[in-house]
């Protein structure tokens, strides 16, 4: 009875709605949000998925799968140009296809990206501009402005000297290159602050490991052919995991049963920290 009596009948702290953000300090813990009616007991569980949003997840889930699909997409195709060079040799019609096949599920693979990055409105209000999340969506913005930027420059290229088209294509490929490390950078640590709200402690470990890892055997293991290929599976395998605990959460409001699946310690229920990625080598 005593523990009874100290349950506070109204909301104490800075509390954000798992709807719409807004703050529920002052509002009866059995009530509603003053905004969207959503339920205050509801905001007011743990900060793990099963407890955010459906609209939330629902953005994860569509944003994983749209990224699963270009990474099988983009092997397919990778695969069948190199059976198009070897049978019709450098043709510029063949390139300019590909480059064009290339562009286009860049493009697509960026809005998935960018809705995997969606803001969880629990957290919008106390997040950090340099979030891991916030990295994500700058990296795609700015991927997306290269991707329109270079297919065009494509077509002026020129077949001699040294001009200011091949620098401006020189300078555009440096530039997508960082963009897409960064990419690569955030989605790690966002996927990891993600895992920690399934729980899944195998995700939360393999997301630091798979920082360094997936690059050193993308960039160094092409020299065997087979590296960029083992990380792309390495890559699909780990973002089609959290794929399974967002649909098993939406369809039975419990994680998927997976191996390895550990809870780690308590969520906090604070918002996320800043977590830039590292900086890219150049």
């Amino acid at each position: 009875m005593d523990q009874q009596a100290h349950v506070p009948e109204v909301v104490v702290d800075d509390r954000s709605c798992i709807s719409c953000g807004y703050n529920l300090r002052g509002l009866p813990c059995a009530g509603v949000c003053s905004e969207c009616g959503a339920s205050v007991s509801e905001s007011l569980r743990d900060d793990l998925l099963q407890n955010a949003s459906r609209e939330y997840l629902t953005e994860l889930l569509l944003g994983h799968r749209i990224v699963l699909i270009t990474i099988l997409v983009s092997i397919i195709v990778a695969v069948l140009a190199a059976i198009a060079t070897y049978a019709l040799g450098g043709s510029p019609g063949v390139g300019i296809a590909l480059n064009f096949v290339s562009i286009a599920i860049s493009i697509v693979s960026i809005v998935g990206y960018f809705k995997i990055a969606s803001p969880n409105p629990r957290h919008v209000a106390g997040e950090s501009p340099k979030s891991a999340r916030q990295i994500v969506r700058y990296a795609c913005i700015a991927s997306l402005v290269i991707a329109c930027v270079s297919f065009p420059l494509q077509f002026f290229t020129p077949a001699g000297s040294l001009d200011l088209i091949t620098l401006l294509n020189v300078l555009v490929g440096l530039v997508s290159l960082v963009a897409w490390g960064m990419l690569f950078f955030g989605m790690m640590k966002h996927e990891q602050w993600l895992a920690k709200r399934v729980p899944d402690d195998w995700m939360v470990r393999r997301s630091s490991r798979y920082m360094w890892l997936l690059p050193v055997l993308y960039i160094v293991g092409a020299l065997v052919l087979v590296g960029p290929l083992i990380a792309l599976v390495l890559y699909w395998n780990f973002l089609d995991r959290m794929r399974k605990h967002l649909k098993s959460i939406l369809e039975t409001g419990a994680p998927a049963d997976v191996k390895g699946r550990v809870s780690p310690p308590a969520i906090p229920t604070s918002a996320p920290t800043s977590t830039a990625p590292p900086p890219i080598a150049g």
